[in-house]
């Protein structure tokens, strides 16, 4: 009965409700690491939820202990936070189905990916992808984390090469960082470039924060 109530549900209801239902499941197949072992693309279990650890870092501040610095992203809602963590301290991991899928096309519904194992196609809701598509063209592969056949997240690496497809000229000579223009990219994402950067040029961007980062290559 519960399974054909969560079958009702559409988008990001329905994945909620059904990671709800299959929580304890979920997380019964974990085992506890310390926090120093926890790593980026690890999904954890804090206040009763999924959440994947897109950045950790150790700190060892000039007086005080040191701790580990981590910025996680649920799993069920998207939301992010960032946490200070005790060394040695236990933490509950949560073993996700990671898949390898490569992206094909968007339409109307969402993003569809195909899993590289088995060739089967996926369309991921919008409402999954977020910002995604920013980052990725088509034939780009990426990790996916499946939960009952459905895709809850897609992994992205830190940072993507594109190539800049629009952009105002820049100064004569220009080299200064600072001074940036707007640019589009391959994706129709739109970011800001030094004024040196042509058109046709590819450029490193971070998938955290959408910023330049450097020439691909440099």
């Amino acid at each position: 009965m519960v399974f054909g109530i969560i079958a009702g549900l559409h988008g990001t209801e329905r994945l909620s409700a059904l990671i709800n239902h299959d929580k304890y499941k979920i997380l019964q197949k974990g085992h506890a690491v310390k926090t120093q072992e926890i790593r980026r693309g690890m999904a954890v279990e804090m206040e009763g939820s999924p959440w994947l650890v897109v950045t950790t870092e150790q700190v060892k501040p000039g007086k005080g202990p040191a701790y580990i610095q981590v910025k996680l992203k649920n799993l069920m809602t998207g939301s992010h936070m960032e946490k200070r963590l005790r060394t040695n301290e236990t933490i509950e991991q949560v073993n996700l189905d990671r898949r390898d899928m490569e992206y094909l096309y968007s339409d109307g519904s969402g993003g569809i990916f195909m899993d590289m194992e088995n060739y089967d196609q996926i369309t991921v809701p919008v409402e999954i992808l977020g910002n995604t598509l920013d980052y990725i063209k088509p034939n780009g592969q990426v990790i996916a984390h499946v939960l009952k056949g459905s895709v809850i997240n897609i992994e992205l690496p830190p940072v993507v090469d594109l190539e800049v497809t629009d952009t105002p000229p820049g100064i004569k000579d220009a080299t200064k960082t600072n001074q940036l223009k707007e640019a589009t990219l391959e994706t129709g994402f739109k970011t800001r470039v030094p004024p040196f950067i042509k058109i046709g040029e590819i450029v490193r961007i971070s998938t955290d924060t959408g910023e330049y980062q450097c020439r691909a290559g440099e």
